[in-house]
């Protein structure tokens, strides 16, 4: 009758009595190595266990054994499973190096699949189990039962992962050594705030092939991986993802392939495990590395820590200026920067002396600063990494043109948060036509205010505090200085300062409260909300420049310009180069269309469309306040399109630039100004250049002054002109 049995012996971590773990060695967690057995079909290795070589029963002499390893652990459990096919007996127990029986677990009656063993708490030390079928009980001296017929075979050895492909024996016992160590835990804990996303942890850039556990603070298994599967295919390093990892203590082991791992921080690993220089990957940045021998492992402790809200900054940044974050202190800190989706923008140590530094410009939304110790890592997902023996202490934040947060990181591993926004500047609009002078004030603002104007690149064209208009400030323009394109004007406290690239320096003592940005003369303006002393808001405008129309007419011939078709009520002005204003119509008669009929001289003039209730003065002054009606408008010339074009709210009005030319001769006899009119004149100029033989009377153009001219001349001044 034979019986085929599966024995495993389990041995598993505890985690009782650790410390924190210090930079070289030190610690209480360690390390765990598992020795495989013989495969199917080998031998016993034990002497004892072969003819002529029986060792039992010899107290105090240790017998040959298969190693099982390195148990950090104190408590240690011993299983056994036997499988068999029919009915049979058999037991395990546990000795002292010295042969002293510790335990035993015997005498039970296998049908089919039965487990047996026990849990000892042991000191450490070297440890045997041995294991046999048949009956009968062991004693001190590793004495245990004889052996007899039946088949017993051993599939797994460490834990359920852990196998050595299975073995047979024939009446015959099998001896394992087991060596209980103080755990160790290696180097710095490391400490992520609970906002970090950390989704995966990997051993990427690692020299051999490894293998990669994660445990909870009590030693439960929580995953483990050998082979990484990336973009469809195996690689040699490891990767633990989809993790949810809630604040609290966590522990990783980094050993070679073929390791097996189990509660209470069980790493088992075989002789043939890889070894050499690893990596310890989070947030795609390297956290750690070192070195293990072939067949060991190491542990680091990770804890995810709660951290609290962060501190909002009082400072509002403008998308269009530099975001500028330091700190003060002796304490080596560290800064990181991040953007609204956690994105990773920028990080630094020692940019400014011993503290870091961060200048950068930024598009609008939330962003969150990082301040940490020394050798702290960073990623995206707010990926912070920090080490739980860096440094802690004093240091102030400084922030912006002038906040300061001067604040504690309270103990290695601390992560300080803090968050800001960054606006875009308001669009005020067309605060003009380039032939216009440009004016900029605060008007009926509240507080005493501050202005400043930038060109599109940055340079501070004017600024001002207190104008002549008591509290508020103006910023003027002359007609021509500003070019057409686009600018940005800012209002704040009195006393602000102002310099290239939009910055603004500020102060917290600065007047603050609702403030207004006029920029049309007759006085449309942006409201401002200065919302604390310091506070500074930015606004785009542009400059347009006059539509050319070129030449729409002739001197001394009556042109009637009117918007006639437009699509609101219409305002029109007309001035002539120098900005003298010529005419202005708002409703013509039966409508709400305007209309100018007139004659120019030659030259060039300006024609302005805005809303009905405009007002218009010379200067190409056109007076605004934000009522007017706006919309989709025509410009005509004696009912010919000129243009088209469409105010708006932020484009109040529109400039048209025109040409009135020099009246042309009617026929061949208008020889004399003024032309259109055959009088003495033309003859007197026909004669004059006959008799010259000026090539402008030679009407056919062959090289003589004759008859046949005289008759062109006579038959264009009787025909007269049109």
């Amino acid at each position: 009758m034979s019986i085929r049995a599966l024995v495993a012996v389990v041995v598993l971590a505890f985690g009782c009595g650790f410390v924190a773990g210090q930079e070289t060695a030190g610690g209480t967690l360690g390390e765990i190595h598992l020795l495989p057995a013989p495969k199917m079909g080998d031998k016993s290795p034990f002497p004892g266990d072969d003819p002529g070589h029986d060792t039992r029963g010899v107290t105090g002499i240790a017998p040959p054994a298969i190693e099982l390893g390195r148990v950090s652990t104190s408590l240690v459990d011993v299983y056994i499973t036997i499988t068999n096919t029919i009915f049979g007996s058999g037991g395990c127990a546990l000795f002292a190096a010295d042969g002293e029986l510790i335990q035993q677990d015997t005498g039970f009656t296998i049908a089919f699949e039965t487990q047996v063993g026990f849990s000892r708490n042991l000191g450490p030390g070297t440890y045997f189990v041995i294991t046999w079928a048949g009956t009968g009980e062991a004693a001190n001296g590793f004495s245990t039962p004889g052996g007899n017929s039946d088949m017993i075979r051993i599939d797994r050895i460490g834990g359920p992962e852990y196998a050595d492909g299975g073995y047979s024996i024939s009446g015959t016992r099998r001896v394992y050594q087991l060596i209980v160590t103080q755990p160790t835990l290696s180097g710095p804990g490391y400490v992520v705030p609970s906002r970090s996303v950390l989704t995966s942890i990997t051993t990427e850039f690692s020299g051999f092939d490894t293998e990669l556990g994660l445990f909870s603070g009590s030693g439960s298994r929580l995953d483990d991986n050998d082979d990484a599967y990336i973009d469809g295919m195996i690689v040699r390093w490891s990767e633990l993802d989809n993790l949810a990892l809630t604040p609290g203590d966590y522990f990783l082991s980094i050993s070679g392939n073929y390791t097996g791992f189990g509660h209470r921080f069980l790493v088992g690993t075989n002789p043939s495990s890889d070894g050499g220089t690893w990596r310890l990957n989070l947030f795609g940045q390297t956290v750690a590395d070192g070195w293990i021998e072939i067949g060991t492992s190491e542990f680091k402790k990770l804890t995810i820590r709660d951290e609290g809200d962060s501190i909002p900054l009082t400072e509002d940044i403008c998308s269009l200026q530099t975001v500028t974050i330091y700190t003060s202190s002796t304490t080596d800190p560290m800064l990181a920067l991040f953007g609204p989706a956690g994105e990773l923008i920028a990080s630094d140590d020692d940019s400014n002396g011993p503290n870091p530094l961060i200048s950068t410009h930024l598009t609008a939304g939330m962003y969150t600063v990082a301040v940490n110790g020394f050798r702290a890592t960073y990623g995206n997902g707010f990926g912070i990494v920090a080490r739980d023996n860096a440094s802690s202490g004093d240091y102030t934040l400084h922030f912006g043109s002038f906040s300061s947060y001067p604040t504690t990181l309270d103990a290695g591993g601390d992560t300080d948060f803090y968050s800001f926004v960054v606006e875009d500047p308001g669009h005020v609009g067309e605060a003009g036509e380039s032939i216009q002078a440009i004016e900029f004030s605060t008007l009926g603002s509240t507080p005493n205010t501050a202005l400043a104007v930038w060109d599109a690149a940055g340079n501070l064209l004017a600024y001002d505090f207190d104008s002549s208009d008591s509290d508020a400030a103006r910023v003027s323009f002359a007609p021509g200085s500003l070019p057409p394109g686009d600018y940005v004007a800012a209002v704040t406290g009195e006393d602000a300062g102002f310099g290239p690239g939009f910055s603004t320096v500020q102060s917290p003592s600065l007047p603050f409260g609702p403030a207004r940005l006029v920029y049309q003369p007759g006085g449309a303006f942006e409201p401002v909300d200065l919302d604390y002393g310091g506070d500074a808001d930015l606004f785009w405008f542009s400059v347009g420049a006059p539509t050319e129309l070129g030449t729409i007419g002739f001197e001394k011939i009556p042109i009637e310009l009117s918007t006639q078709g437009s699509a609101f009520n219409t305002a029109l002005a007309i001035w002539d180069e120098s900005g003298e204003l010529l005419a202005m119509n708002d409703d013509a008669p039966g409508g709400t269309d305007s209309l100018i009929n007139r004659v120019y001289e030659p030259g060039a003039y300006y024609a302005a469309v805005a809303g009905s209730g405009a007002g218009f003065e010379p200067g190409f002054r056109v007076l605004v306040n934000g009522s007017e009606p706006t919309g989709g408008h025509q410009l005509l010339a004696g009912g010919t399109m000129l243009a088209s074009g469409a105010t708006s709210p932020t484009d109040l009005y529109d400039f048209y630039r025109f040409e009135i030319g020099v009246t042309p001769p009617c026929n061949d006899a208008d020889l004399a100004e003024p032309f259109g009119l055959l009088d003495l004149a033309d003859v007197l100029a026909f004669v004059s250049a006959f008799l010259s033989q000026d090539p402008s009377v030679d009407f056919n153009e062959n090289g003589l002054w004759d008859l046949s001219d005289v008759l062109v001349f006579v038959n264009s001044f009787n025909a007269g002109c049109p």
